[in-house]
């Protein structure tokens, strides 16, 4: 019996011993570890695709040691997983390789080099600086020309059909440069806010028409092109060609003892059918992340750069996989069901492609930094945007955005809150468009656009839209209020009806600065918009009912400073300095000191006898966009850092260094900790110069 009792205790114990194993709620990857270690802190996994799907349905946190990791991973099924550094450990997770085979100069031109890859690539870097798509006209990243329509060609609207192109003769028009565009690429901008990827299907050299594939919406006004995907085009420094079927890598200059790497993947993580994972202090090089059917993904303090790129060198015309996560199928998800995905104090920069793609209610892109998103808008889904969210109740709220290339920046779903963000820059390669624009009936009530500084844009600032043919689409109910507008061809148009328009405060606007469109509805329904608009408390140049001429404003216009005429009211001069971004009223204004009036929720905690006019109150100190200061790439980690463990250091070991002595910096370095007088013991050391 007794013998029994200890056999039973013996496999009681040994059944504890394997459960603890496979139930640990920690795993650690290193570079230096092994898959068939058990994933502890001393005995860490190599791979990350091992410690995630060790994982069982209680989750757990995923520990990363210093290094950079080239995996591409299938995260199925898990719930409740938090992924970052161990301690404050610099990770990278990298979708390029290394292209370390020798380069021969070509025979067709010495100013071409040559190697043979043996698997595809769809963009390239060379000592940290991205490279050209071989076009035509040429167009740099260094100089951020490539940011620039006057490096587009101009086809005549008038006389293009879908399909067709008739270049406008200039000094660098189709017929002179000698090329020979059949079988290119065509990135045409044929749709004004839409850009296509279409096949060129015939042309001859010498002349400035071509045919093409029909692109998928066609408008005839403004229409623009480059080409790509021909080593024809590779011509000047920076640009690269690739030959998917002989695998040759061409580029412009001799790369040989340079860094070269290739993208070679989209993402890094792939998550279907996940919850409440949340991605933390992580480095994206050349990569990103998407998801499926998922919910609750949080993503904070994390550095995207360069993290999608179109395919168009491979001979892909769709739209580039970008940073993208979805509460239904990929693509298509669902208004209804949960989603909340949020984005906290992260960089998104260098896109092809929208910076984010967000399906489903409620989510957050917080305190975020964003700029050169999108150099070519080729073939996106949509209205062709920078950032999207397709579900209810977005919020946009603290961030950063400039050198966008689509027509507008944001569009966010129905009712959305965008507040306190800093925004410009935006839709310099298509035509029409807003920093911030809502496109319809279901995306205006409910809506809130507040506290934001929209400036320096070829661009509205703010635009409720509807189409031409049917302003009677237009929304209702939208908020506009304390938002400072400069530097754009008009501040706001305003279309639709019950909207309130307060506190704002707009100058150095070319046109009007505020559009209250009077325009007349069909019949039925009949009657005409913005009736039952209320515009109050407004500082601008211009306020008027039409798009340039002057106009009463219909709805209820009362308590605003601004010119009813031709000529803009100058209303910089009642600033205290708007070149210095500050917007609060001079203390000689009196046309907007305690001259506004009384709103309830919107001009509370005001100062003096009444509110001031405009969208700051004096004294006020609110101030819009990231709170942060990104590490733009190439990064630079050269912050104190905290590290344990042997550190090698040929002056300590060789003596030629003094002897260390504690909190004495030596060489960088400082020894610390409770008993580094002691011999025979570990201690802790510091330095501000980590590699």
């Amino acid at each position: 019996m007794l013998i029994m009792n200890k056999k039973k205790l013996l496999s009681l114990v040994l059944l504890f011993s394997v459960f603890s194993v496979f139930a640990q709620s920690s795993y650690y990857v290193s570079k230096g570890g092994s898959d068939l270690n058990i994933g502890s802190e001393s005995l860490p996994f190599k791979t990350l695709s091992k410690a995630l799907n060790s994982f069982d349905a209680s989750g757990g946190n995923c520990f990363i040691m210093e290094g950079t990791y080239h995996e591409s991973i299938i995260i199925d099924g898990k719930n409740n997983i938090t992924i970052q550094p161990y301690n404050s450990d610099i990770v990278i997770l990298d979708g390029t390789v290394e292209i370390s085979t020798s380069w021969n100069q070509s025979s067709g031109s010495p100013s071409i080099y040559e190697t043979t890859l043996s698997q595809d690539i769809w963009q390239l870097f060379i000592d940290d600086k991205q490279q050209v798509m071989a076009r035509w006209p040429n167009a740099q990243f260094i100089d951020d020309s490539i940011y620039n329509q006057d490096f587009w060609t101009e086809s005549d609207a008038s006389l293009d059909i879908n399909g067709t192109m008739n270049t406008v003769s200039s000094p660098e028009d189709l017929a002179s440069s000698g090329i020979n565009a059949q079988g290119a690429l065509a990135i045409a901008n044929v749709g004004s806010w839409k850009t296509w990827v279409v096949p060129i299907t015939s042309h001859t050299t010498g002349s400035n028409i071509f045919s093409y594939e029909p692109a998928s919406t066609f408008l005839n006004k403004h229409h623009y092109y480059y080409l790509e995907g021909k080593i024809d085009l590779l011509n000047t420094q920076n640009e690269w060609f690739y030959n998917p079927t002989t695998k040759k890598l061409s580029v412009w200059g001799d790369p040989t003892g340079k860094d070269i790497k290739g993208k070679v993947q989209s993402y890094v993580f792939t998550m279907n059918n996940c919850s409440n994972i949340k991605l933390e202090n992580l480095n994206f090089f050349a990569t990103t992340i998407s998801a499926t059917r998922s919910a609750d993904i949080t993503v904070n303090n994390c550095l995207f750069s360069y993290p999608s790129c179109s395919k168009r060198m491979l001979g892909d015309t769709t739209h580039p996989l970008t940073t993208e996560l979805s509460n239904g199928q990929l693509f298509s998800g669902n208004n209804n069901q949960p989603a909340n995905f949020k984005f906290f104090q992260c960089l998104f920069e260098h896109t092809d492609g929208e910076a984010i793609v967000l399906h489903g209610p409620d989510n957050i892109i917080e305190d975020c930094y964003f700029h050169h998103i999108d150099y070519s808008c080729g073939s996106l889904r949509y209205l062709q945007n920078s950032i999207i969210n397709r579900g209810r109740n977005c919020t946009f709220k603290n961030n950063t955005v400039h050198t966008t290339s689509a027509s507008s920046v944001l569009s966010l779903g129905d009712a959305p809150e965008i507040s306190y963000n800093d925004m410009s820059i935006n839709g310099m390669l298509q035509d029409d468009g807003a920093l911030v624009q809502l496109p319809g009936q279901s995306s205006v009530p409910g809506s809130a656009i507040h506290h934001n500084w929209l400036h320096d844009s070829v661009k509205y600032g703010v635009r409720y839209d509807a189409p031409v043919p049917n302003p009677e689409l237009a929304g209702t109910n939208g908020l506009v209020h304390h938002n400072v507008l400069w530097n754009l061809p008009k501040a706001m148009m305003i279309k639709g009806d019950s909207h309130n328009i307060f506190n704002n405060t707009s100058f150095n606007i070319s046109g009007v600065d505020l559009i209250i469109l009077d325009e007349v509805y069909p019949d039925p329904p009949g009657g005409s918009s913005n009736t039952s608009t209320i515009i109050r408390n407004n500082l601008a140049g211009k306020i008027s009912g039409h798009r340039q001429n002057p106009q009463t404003p219909p709805g209820t216009e009362d308590h605003n400073v601004y010119s009813d005429t031709s000529s803009s009211y100058n209303s910089s001069a009642l600033l205290t300095d708007p070149e210095n971004r500050n917007f609060t009223p001079n203390s000689s204004a009196v046309e907007l000191i305690d001259a506004g009036v009384i709103i309830t929720g919107i001009t509370d905690g005001y100062s003096g006898s009444a509110p001031d006019i405009g969208a700051y109150e004096v004294g006020d100190s609110w101030t819009a966009g990231a709170t942060w200061t990104p590490n733009f790439y190439p990064w630079s980690f050269s912050y104190l850092q905290t590290l344990s463990g042997f550190v090698v250091n040929p002056s300590f070991e060789d003596g030629s260094a003094a002897v260390m002595v504690k909190d004495v910096p030596l060489d960088d370095w400082t020894l610390a900790g409770g008993n580094t007088a002691d011999e025979g013991v570990s201690a802790s050391i510091q330095t501000t110069n980590v590699h």
